[in-house]
């Protein structure tokens, strides 16, 4: 692997791991959100 593969890599690890903690966002928000319909 040359280092622009790792670079490149790299780059996409960390776009995944803004990903998944964007989507653990919106699942702590829908389940806030799943909750008040239920109390209601």
């Amino acid at each position: 692997m040359d280092e622009y593969d790792h670079i490149r890599l790299k780059a996409v690890k960390r776009q995944i791991k803004i990903t998944i903690l964007h989507q653990q966002d919106m699942l702590k928000t829908i389940d806030k959100l799943l909750e008040k319909k239920v109390e209601e």
